[in-house]
């Protein structure tokens, strides 16, 4: 698999030719999961951020969406599809590559989504360094959808979540203090449990930008692993998300799905840095690998 790297924007991956044109995107728009990642961006800023903000890091951003990408992109079951693989190197916790930026607040609580841009980030300089780093992840991902999708071939855009929703409508200089609080033992544990597996694939008002081959085959796929898929339960595709643009201008070739991260975990530690298992993400690779698969070769009849 070739491999490109724009330091601090993202990562690329690709497999060889595809057979008979079949193509597979993966887009990981939150893959900046390493403390590293969080640590060389933070270096940068010239603003006061809030003390703890790491914590906020690693509760938020998708944990385990990378290694479950390079598992199922190495499976059998999509031998002869040509798979690449971006992954995002700019941690959501001070831009969101997901996002489309400038929205109206009220868009992004329509979208039950954080901001493009938290409201601790106020330093101009740090403005104008993280839109330069976003636009440039813009353009590299928008040319990738257009030389896959463009050319027939499907996209993944591949999140994970908190195992729980958590009841934060702001993110602000009290993000820290907020997320302590909720996740109190206590607390944390009244909060809804989330499904395994959501499909992201409803507009607010009801229209479906994805194909129901798609969800047919990826939702039998992860039903036959005992893994339990949702549609639409969490979030809609919303006009304040990327993912929804891209579903528009690519219209039943993309899917947006969220795996929940204590099932690729070996431990659910909230606030720290979590070890991936590789034997929990196994299962699922697999069978979002054979759900891919039969879509790609289902498109062809």
């Amino acid at each position: 698999m070739k491999t490109e790297r724009i330091e601090g924007v993202c990562e690329i991956q690709q497999s060889g030719l595809p057979e008979k044109g079949r193509r597979l995107l993966i887009e990981i728009p939150h893959g900046a999961t390493e403390r590293s990642h969080f640590d060389a961006l933070a270096g940068q800023l010239k603003g006061i951020y809030p003390s703890g903000l790491e914590k906020f890091f690693h509760v938020n951003t998708d944990v385990g969406a990378p290694e479950l990408a390079h598992a199922l992109s190495a499976s059998s079951a999509l031998n002869g599809v040509q798979v690449t693989v971006v992954r995002s190197l700019i941690p959501r916790t001070f831009i969101d590559c997901n996002r489309v930026l400038g929205a109206d607040p009220a868009l992004y609580r329509e979208g039950k989504v954080t901001p493009a841009t938290p409201d601790y980030v106020q330093h101009l300089d740090d403005i104008e360094l993280l839109h330069g780093l976003l636009a440039r992840y813009e353009s590299v991902v928008s040319e990738a959808y257009q030389a896959v999708c463009g050319e027939g071939g499907v996209a993944l855009m591949l999140h994970t979540y908190a195992p729980r929703t958590v009841p934060i409508q702001a993110v602000g200089n009290d993000i820290v203090q907020q997320l302590e609080f909720h996740y109190a033992p206590a607390r944390i544990e009244t909060c809804d449990l989330r499904p395994e597996v959501d499909f992201i694939h409803k507009t607010s008002d009801g229209r479906e930008l994805v194909s129901p081959l798609a969800l047919d085959r990826l939702g039998s796929a992860l039903t036959e692993e005992g893994i339990h898929v949702a549609s639409g339960v969490s979030y809609p595709l919303h006009p304040s998300t990327a993912a929804y643009h891209h579903a528009r201008k690519f219209p039943h070739q993309t899917l947006c799905l969220e795996v929940r991260r204590d099932l690729l975990v070996h431990e659910w530690r909230p606030f720290e840095a979590m070890e991936i298992s590789p034997e929990r993400v196994a299962p699922i690779a697999r069978a979002l690998a054979r759900g891919l698969s039969g879509w790609i070769h289902g498109r062809e009849t």
